[in-house]
């Protein structure tokens, strides 16, 4: 591999990295260069093999290459329980009520630079599995 080019590997391909590394049959820099990739990189894969495999299952893996949580955790952990706890009583939810109580969360904890954009609202309904169908 040419110095100075970057390959990243989706979630998929890393699991694939580590199951091959796991089975033993060839040395680490065999793997790595059939992957394209360099030693080090395959070392820490293993090293955050748990994080890895952790976020594969959060997040159903499938194309994506890097997982990024919540800028305010709290925020969403808030609105999750609520969306939850709604959801079971099957309180009809729309993103515009789903907004307007993260917004009130936000304010309750102190986090006044928070803005519950539809970008956020998506990126919630991404981390959190959430699809609007009907109830």
């Amino acid at each position: 591999m040419p110095r100075g080019e970057y390959k990243t590997l989706t979630l998929v391909q890393k699991i694939e990295v580590i199951k091959e590394v796991e089975k033993g049959l060839k040395k680490k820099n065999v793997i790595a260069k059939e992957f394209g990739i360099p030693p080090n990189t395959l070392s820490t894969y293993l090293k955050i093999k748990d994080a890895i495999f952790n976020s594969w299952g959060v997040h159903g893996g499938g194309e994506r290459k890097r997982v990024r949580g919540p800028e305010y955790p709290d925020i969403d952990e808030s609105v999750l329980k609520w969306f939850t706890q709604a959801h079971n009583k099957t309180i009809p939810l729309s993103g515009t009520l789903i907004r307007v109580n993260a917004e009130e969360f936000a304010s309750k904890l102190g986090k006044s630079d928070f803005k519950a954009s539809t970008g956020w609202l998506d990126g919630f309904k991404e981390r959190n599995g959430i699809s609007f169908k009907s109830v």
